[in-house]
């Protein structure tokens, strides 16, 4: 029995340490991408005087954290010739007033609304509705209001498109919580960990764009028939992501583009909720992407569980082989931890040894929202729930 328990409890080592190993290798790769590949080798090969002209459109509900220095952000872009173009369900959006002040201080914005969505996700309608009123465009910015990028942003994301290889370039979000608390942490940690997984999977395989800064040249949403295919979905950037997969289109993170935000959730519940709709969209347009995180999580619940287990197995049978499966279990949560230090090759941390240590407990909220998606495909955003089949495509909205 003692020998049975000691190659099972050493094979769990060995997947914790793979495991362990495999996280760190995503964060150092988008941490070597972030401050040498990019800036060093592949900025350079970028037209350095390439302004297409652009429209942003931002699709917006509700006012998140600093909603008018974020939407004011937008429309102080150093950029020559570029549009924005907000866009609201309804009139009474909380948002209007101060989208309607902004545009009445600065002549290259406008506001559309764009009436209930009938067949796709609200935002998704609002960015439609909103493309209808371009005026010829080379190309079209998809953003979201709980950012305020910086000056460079709108250059620096249309810059790979000089490129004709270069089909949609995206950014990202560095988002930290202003108070510290767990669920605050905790959503932090969840998008970082977005983050080092898009940044290496956009690299190399093309998946990983984030509707909250995306841009493609108008002539290539035309071709690819985005919008057809957006009438249908429950989100932009995974559906957007799903056929640039099919059609072996490059995708290309810049890292200029990845824009600090303090717009965490402090509630537990909005936060599991939260991960559970990233988790479903995946599961919308990327089943495969899905039942390996899947497959990865169950391993880890397993490893966690071998704790307990193995020190009950020390004290019922004194059988020292058990120790094994607890070198497991700490092995994965010590490499979690060490994952929390290295975060912060990718950005700052506030308190980052307490971020670190509760790295290994705040995986249990990625859990909780994969429980969660399992057996639904129903996503609750905004007070809407939205089904989908297995094709993406809604088939039923309730409010």
């Amino acid at each position: 029995m003692g020998s049975q328990v000691q190659v099972w409890a050493v094979v769990a080592c060995i997947c914790a340490l793979a495991l362990a190993i495999c996280h760190w290798s995503f964060i150092l790769f988008t941490a070597f991408y972030r401050h040498i590949v990019y800036p060093r080798r592949a900025r350079r090969r970028y037209a350095p005087d390439f302004r297409p002209r652009c429209v942003v459109i931002i699709p917006c509900k509700g006012t998140p954290r600093h909603a008018s220095s974020n939407l004011l952000a937008f429309l102080r872009q150093d950029y020559p010739d570029y549009r924005v173009i907000f866009a609201v369900e309804a009139f009474d959006d909380p948002a209007v007033p101060i989208i309607e002040r902004l545009i009445a201080e600065n002549d290259h914005a406008s506001l559309v609304i764009a009436g209930l969505a009938l067949t796709c996700a609200q935002k998704v309608h609002n960015e439609l509705a909103a493309i209808t009123r371009v005026d010829g465009p080379e190309v079209l910015v998809f953003a979201d209001n709980d950012i305020a990028p910086a000056p460079s942003w709108l250059r620096e994301l249309v810059a790979p498109l000089s490129d004709p290889s270069v089909s949609i370039t995206t950014g990202f979000r560095w988002l930290v919580g202003p108070n510290g608390t767990f669920s605050e942490l905790a959503h932090s940690y969840a998008s970082m960990f977005t983050y080092a997984v898009f940044a290496s999977t956009s690299y190399w395989s093309g998946v990983g764009l984030w509707g909250g800064t995306m841009a493609m040249r108008k002539v290539d949403f035309d071709a690819l028939g985005v919008a057809t295919r957006w009438r249908e979905s429950v989100v932009d950037d995974m559906s957007l992501s799903q056929l640039a997969v099919r059609h072996n289109l490059r995708s290309v993170l810049v890292p200029l583009c990845v824009t600090p935000s303090d717009d965490t959730l402090d509630s537990f519940t909005y936060l599991t909720d939260w991960i559970a709709r990233q988790l479903l969209y995946a599961k919308a347009y990327h089943l495969d992407f899905w039942l390996l995180g899947l497959a990865l999580m169950l391993i880890v619940v397993v490893l966690y569980a071998l704790l307990p287990v193995s020190i009950l197995g020390v004290l019922l049978t004194g059988d020292a082989s058990w120790a094994w499966g607890i070198g497991g279990a700490l092995i994965f949560a010590a490499g979690e931890a060490v994952a929390g230090l290295l975060y912060s090759l990718l950005g700052p941390i506030p308190a980052p040894v307490k971020f670190a240590l509760l790295v290994p407990v705040m995986r249990f909220t990625h859990l909780i929202g994969y429980v969660k998606t399992i057996a639904t495909r129903t996503i609750h955003w905004s007070g809407v729930r939205y089904t989908f089949d297995r094709r993406g495509k809604v088939v039923r909205i309730e409010r």
